[in-house]
Formats: structure tokens, C-alpha cells, sequence
């Protein structure tokens, strides 16, 4: 697991998903659909999408999505906990 390149990957997705705290909505990057912050289904619904782009999109094994999915989700529950 080369993770310089997995960091990378991550400053990316995280650089592109944007909250929107007036509408409580997020946009992600790797699908055009917005999701409710406030879905209990939130992070289950977006690691579908997730896993299929970065496997296709930056080539990723299962146990590397699996190291960006819990490093992106991580960072973006923080920005939206900083409300």
C-alpha cells in the first residue's frame, strides 16, 4: 500500500466534497446525487459510490478503499461536528 499516493487520493475527494450547511446537504465528488446530512443511512448510502469510483477511478485494491473510506469519512464527520 503505497500511502503517499492513498493521501493524495484523499486530499483530492476530501478537497472536492463540499457541505452545504444551509440546505444540510452534502455533495460528493464521485456521484452527482447530494445527500441529507441528517440520513442515518448517510455514510452507508455514499460508500456504494465510493467504493466503485475509487476502485475505477484511481485504481484502488479493497484494502485500500477500505484505508480512504475511513480517513475520508473521518475528516468529513469532523467538519460537519465543527457546526
Amino acid at each position: 500500500m503505497n500511502e503517499d499516493y492513498l493521501d493524495r487520493v484523499l486530499d483530492q475527494l476530501v478537497g472536492e466534497t463540499t457541505i452545504d450547511y444551509t440546505r444540510e446537504i452534502i455533495h460528493i465528488p464521485f456521484t452527482k446525487d447530494s445527500f441529507p446530512l441528517n440520513s442515518p443511512y448517510l455514510f452507508f448510502s455514499i460508500f456504494i459510490h465510493f467504493t466503485k469510483h475509487t476502485r475505477d477511478y484511481y485504481g484502488l485494491t479493497e484494502e485500500e478503499i477500505k484505508y480512504v473510506w475511513e480517513q475520508w469519512k473521518y475528516i468529513i464527520q469532523n467538519k460537519y461536528d465543527e457546526l
